[in-house]
């Protein structure tokens, strides 16, 4: 554990004053007064109401001091939230990335927590349960402890109570269980053989009970078993260790992963498991619970603040040992975390696109080194960074090959149409929504579902979606690339893919990786049953190399001639690349303060120190207008981060000095995902 955060854990909370970070666009904390009435509440990572000017403002507790640092201090106004509070590790770790992706330590820490800076009430339920039990397992004749006699109403309310295992139990259900009266209820508590307790009530979250039935674990092939051995080592020896695990779709790394957090969990520590998309999140709670119960706990954007409380008691208490979710759920509180597992690492939905704009992949790796955790990279098509990691030896490279689930028929790319021997085989442009009609025109008893972000906008939409696909509701699913990731659909045969050069060409120097990505991953749907699959993909461009090795699932061959590419660029992941956005609702404010900006960066960059930085633009965004707002773009390019950040934030505390600087905005992106 970092020296810093032992000593912050052992300054006393009832400290006189407290270190807060503000959710503001500012760098410094602030030193409050804790009031004495406070003092018992206020801990390390408290969420708390501060004065800030004229108004309030949130902020995160990160340290205690003995002494003032200014005449006059004002006073924490409230606790928020009061049994909650960030970890000492969570706030380490929110100074990197604050540090690292240039960004303020408040609204880093409000990203980080569970709830955000929001303050949740509590909801309490009341329960009831045997005062004595054992008095009942070893007296079932018809006296109390008391002395007086027990009615046959009684008998039955304490007959429930002991066939639940006396567990706490609403008086609501009892009453139905015991088929009595509140009254009833009423007198048993008077006599004492009844009492009442008071309990933080749980929210339920949407993803129903863990499966009745447990799966049973299959026989490793001989890939998998190399690969878990090669994990256990590091995680039995409580050492850092990264892995990318490299296989294809339907090669089992889901079952690599399961195995390696069932060990985990056998050594005392707890473990976080990401997915992309929300649309992802279902089917792998159902994978997990399935194998171990309800210890798995999910966590994601679209849940209640009630929803996220209650899972945070849940961890808090030890209930939960897993956390399945999306990017945020990396931030789970666990206290011995041993296990991270990225899957389908590849994505983009792993970077945030506002502040903090963290990837969640690096963000992970850094949590698990600081904590000697295992840090699993899963995919079938990975990110260049990643694979070029690997082979430099930052990542052990574990490879699951071939379990092959297509017929491995071939046909010639057909040219012609060989029923009307039409030379238009292809349509451009097309929406899910029109493709949605002429499906529904050509299969009219055909059940349709049609999954994109018009249709899924509700908390329990791909909960619901998902339970109509695994109940064998539905026929035909048509949507955007959200589905083409990570579903394991047995029944599906066929997998077609319409105008796959919608990304192929857009101008960012990712579009090939994109592209090569998403058909390999929407191939990888079809045949994962006991009949064969088949996939058709819609190209105007079918000999170009991200289409031909795709098909292939050829990664290796990708991987070698997108290097190509990328070296005469010197993009990533030869090279690191930080994104300056300026934007402003006046076109010339915008060009001009953007050309300026690059000026001064440019002429940072001709000293000795800084001379390996490049500094490419300022250009106008590809999509240079969006919200009224025209955008002009700033790379940095070099290979040594700091000296990057270093150059950038000399030259904007020039920039802010500047006439018209108020008439834009500036957004800093470290490690950009998207350059449109």
């Amino acid at each position: 554990m970092p020296e810093t955060i032992a000593a912050e854990q052992n300054l006393t909370p009832t400290a006189e004053y407290a270190r807060v970070a503000l959710d503001l666009p500012i760098e410094q904390a602030y030193q409050y007064v804790v009031p004495p009435a406070l003092r018992e509440q206020a801990k390390l990572g408290s969420i708390v109401q501060v004065p800030v000017k004229q108004r309030t403002c949130q902020g995160c507790v990160i340290a205690f001091e003995e002494r003032p640092v200014a005449p006059v201090v004002r006073p924490i106004e409230a606790i928020l939230s009061p049994p909650f509070a960030l970890t000492a590790e969570l706030i380490e770790l929110g100074r990197w990335m604050a540090e690292y992706y240039m960004a303020p330590l408040g609204e880093t820490l409000r990203t980080i927590s569970f709830l955000g800076f929001s303050d949740v009430n509590e909801r309490k339920e009341r329960l009831i349960c045997l005062r004595e039990p054992d008095y009942w397992l070893l007296h079932p004749g018809d006296v109390g402890p008391d002395g007086k006699r027990v009615t046959p109403q009684q008998r039955a309310v304490i007959e429930a109570l002991l066939a639940r295992g006396n567990e706490p139990t609403a008086p609501a259900i009892l009453r139905i269980d015991a088929e009595v009266t509140e009254a009833v209820l009423a007198g048993m508590v008077k006599r004492e053989i009844l009492e009442r307790l008071e309990v933080a009530a749980g929210e339920d979250d949407d993803y129903g009970m863990a499966p009745l039935e447990r799966d049973a674990q299959p026989a490793l092939t001989p890939a998998q078993s190399d690969a878990f051995k090669a994990i256990l080592a590091p995680l039995h020896a409580r050492e850092f260790r990264s892995f990318l695990l490299h296989g294809v779709t339907g090669s089992g790394k889901t079952e690599i992963y399961l195995r390696v957090i069932e060990e985990a969990l056998r050594l005392g520590r707890q473990a976080v498991v990401l997915a992309p998309e929300i649309a992802l999140t279902p089917q792998t709670v159902d994978r997990f619970r399935a194998r171990f119960g309800d210890i798995v706990g999910v966590y994601h954007s679209r849940q209640t603040l009630r929803q996220k409380f209650d899972l945070w008691r849940k961890i808090h208490n030890g209930d939960v040992k897993i956390v399945v979710g999306a990017r945020s759920a990396l931030f789970s509180p666990f206290a011995a975390l041993g296990v991270i597992v990225v899957d389908e690492e590849h994505s983009s939905s792993y970077k945030q696109d506002s502040s903090p704009r963290y990837h969640a992949r690096d963000v992970a790796l850094m949590r698990a080194r600081r904590l000697d955790a295992i840090a699993i990279l899963g995919s079938a098509t990975p990110s260049l960074e990643s694979y070029a990691n690997a082979l430099a030896d930052k990542h052990t490279l574990l490879h699951l090959p071939l379990l092959c689930h297509l017929c491995g028929k071939r046909r010639k790319r057909v040219l012609v149409c060989p029923l009307c021997e039409s030379k238009e085989m292809g349509l451009i442009g097309v929406g899910t929504q029109k493709v949605e009609e002429t499906l529904l025109a050509l299969y009219p008893r055909a059940r349709t579902l049609r999954l994109d972000s018009d249709t899924a906008r509700g908390r329990k939409a791909w909960n619901e979606a998902w339970e109509d696909i695994q109940s064998g509701g539905v026929d035909l699913i048509l949507g955007t690339q959200m589905i083409a990731k990570g579903l394991h659909l047995e029944r599906v045969t066929l997998v077609g893919v319409i105008s796959a050069d919608s990304s192929l060409f857009q101008p960012d120097f990712r579009s090939a990786e994109r592209t090569f990505s998403l058909l390999a991953q929407a191939a990888g749907r079809s045949g994962r049953g006991d009949k064969p699959g088949e996939v058709v993909i819609q190209s105007y461009a079918p000999g170009h190399y991200a289409i031909q090795l795709a098909c292939e699932h050829n990664y290796l061959g990708f991987f070698e001639r997108e290097m190509r590419f990328r070296r005469a660029l010197r993009f990533p992941p030869v090279q690191r690349l930080i994104s300056v956005l300026i934007a402003s609702e006046e076109a010339e404010a915008a060009k001009n303060l953007a050309g300026r900006l690059g000026g001064v960066l440019r002429a940072l960059t001709r000293t000795e120190r800084h001379a390996e930085v490049a500094v490419l633009g300022p250009a106008p965004c590809p999509i240079e207008r969006i919200r009224n707002r025209w955008r002009h773009r700033i790379l940095l390019r070099g290979t040594r981060p700091a000296l990057m950040r270093e150059v950038l934030r000399e030259g904007l505390r020039e920039f802010e000095r500047m006439p018209g600087r108020n008439t834009v905005a500036v957004q800093l992106d470290v490690d950009p995902q998207d350059l449109l």
